[in-house]
Order: C-alpha cells, then structure tokens, then sequence
C-alpha cells in the first residue's frame, strides 16, 4: 500500500489496480471511498483501459483477427509498479506483456499519477505508444465509488437519503442509454436537459448513466444527511457515467470521467470502427486527468 497524507486528507492507494482505496477526512475521521465489501461491487475506484464498458459479444476483430477482452479491459486487475512515491504524490506504472498482448495486440506504456494537495487529489493517465511504426488504439475510464447515505423504507428495501447530482452548467446534454447487454442503444440516444438529479436506486435500474459532456463540464455529488460535497473536474475526458448496483442496493454512487464508451448495438466489431476509441500514433504519449475536491459542510 502508498499512502499520501496531508492536514486534510489521508489518502490510501494500492499496487493492485493502482486504485484508490481510502481517502479519510483528518479533522472528522470520514471515509469518502467505497470499500468494496460486498460481492455487488468489490472495488473502490478501479481504472478501465484499454477499454471503456462492453463490447458485442467480449471480442473485437483487429488486422482480421477476433480477441477477447473482458467488460472494462484487464488494467484494474494487474499489478503495477511503484515509479515514484513522496509524502503527496505517487506514480504507478504497467506494460504490455505476454498476457496483455494475447488480449490486445499492442505495445504500450500506462503510467497513473496521484497528486494530493489540500482537499483535493487529482489522477492523471498517461498513455505511451513505445511502437516505431504501428498506432495504438485505447480508451480509459475513471471509476471512483464514494460512500453515500441510505435509509430503509417500510418494505424493508434501501433507498438513498437526500442524495443530489448537480451538473454544472445545466443544459442540454447527449445521453447515452444502454441495453440489457451493456451497449449503447443507437435509436435511443438523445438530448437530455440536466441541471440537478435526487438520485433513487432506480435510476441504475437499466446500469450506468452515461452523458456526452464538455471541457466545462463540472460534477457535484452531495450527500446531505452526512453533510458531504464532492466536487469532480474532468480534463481531456467527454463522457462521464453515474452508476451503482442495481438490484443489490448498496450505499455507494460512481462517478465516472472517461474518455471511450461501450460498443454501439450496432457495432461492426472492428476495433479501428469503433466510436470513440483514441488513436494514438507510433512514437508519441497522450495524457488524461481529473481533479475530485472532498469537503465536509
């Protein structure tokens, strides 16, 4: 485990995953992050590379042959490196082996960074295409759980207590709705207008929310009964996704910044077709980020 600290936050991250595990309000003792303690979810904030989401049918066709690649791809699974480590600032790092090249058929170089200052801790994901002649085809996605308030309803069922999203600036936002196999529904996608949500287990009752948003785009989760604001700032990320499980209701919501999506229900299956994957060309690095603000109110 690496911890960073400072006189806000205590911050606990682990190898596996390079996944944030722990971040702890130091004036109250408040844990901010999902354990991951049930079988519903048993990760805290896990990372999805090379993919984001689902594909038709777990595979893709590159160069005309077909690979198998599991729901959010193999990196929250595998062990990383520790590059670098200071009271407030850690670094962790993975690379193409024999396993991944078997799943995916690239070089590559993913290097996470963690920067903690005051109240805030911002993830950046930098992506390096190490190949002399071939581009590499990824995407990346942000998967932070925090721990929100629920209440038991006279069925006995859990609801959420006073949980709000705000999305700021309210407008017009292209949402992205998927089907029973976690793809996107391509004659339902549509513009959605989205200012403030009191969020119910029932609105993941289909999985994720997923939205197309902009460089200005700022997302707040605020518990009220625990007196919680947390502030998510994406960069050089245009989607974002709120989810939780559905049935199994459990006292966690995601938000999460991503740069790809699932595959279209009408996917044709080719990796360089599909919507929304980065190409990154031989010899060159692209960097993604996001910034979560904790505070107590």
């Amino acid at each position: 485990m690496v911890i960073l600290e400072n006189e806000h936050l205590k911050v606990v991250l682990q190898e596996l995953g390079a996944e944030i595990k722990s971040v702890i309000d130091k004036e109250t003792g408040f844990e901010y992050i999902w354990q991951g303690k049930t079988s519903a979810w048993p990760y805290s904030a896990p990372v999805s590379f090379p993919i984001v989401g689902s594909l038709c049918g777990q595979e893709y066709i590159y160069n005309e042959t077909s690979y198998i690649l599991e729901h959010n791809g193999f990196a929250k699974d595998m062990e990383f490196m520790v590059q670098n480590q200071t009271s407030n600032t850690a670094s962790f790092n993975i690379k193409h082996n024999n396993f991944t090249m078997d799943h995916y058929p690239f070089e590559f170089s993913f290097q996470i960074n963690y920067v903690l200052y005051e109240n805030k801790i911002t993830v950046t994901y930098e992506v390096l295409n190490p190949s002399h002649q071939t581009p590499l085809y990824y995407a990346i996605g942000g998967c932070p759980a925090f721990n929100v308030s629920q209440r038991s309803l006279h069925n006995s069922q859990m609801e959420y207590n006073r949980i709000s999203i705000i999305i700021d600036p309210k407008g017009q936002y292209y949402y992205l709705p998927l089907d029973k196999f976690g793809l996107i529904e391509t004659k339902k996608t549509r513009y959605q207008s989205l200012d403030q949500i009191d969020l119910t287990h029932k609105h993941f009752r289909k999985g994720p929310l997923i939205y197309q948003i902009n460089q200005q785009t700022i997302v707040e989760l605020w518990d009220h009964t625990e007196g919680v604001k947390i502030t998510l700032t994406p960069s050089r990320m245009p989607y974002l996704a709120l989810w939780s499980s559905y049935p199994k209701r459990t006292s966690f919501v995601s938000m999460e910044p991503m740069t790809g999506l699932p595959d279209y229900d009408n996917s044709d299956g080719q990796l360089i077709n599909k919507l929304s994957m980065i190409k990154l060309e031989a010899n060159t690095i692209n960097t993604h980020d996001y910034t979560l603000a904790f505070e107590r109110y």
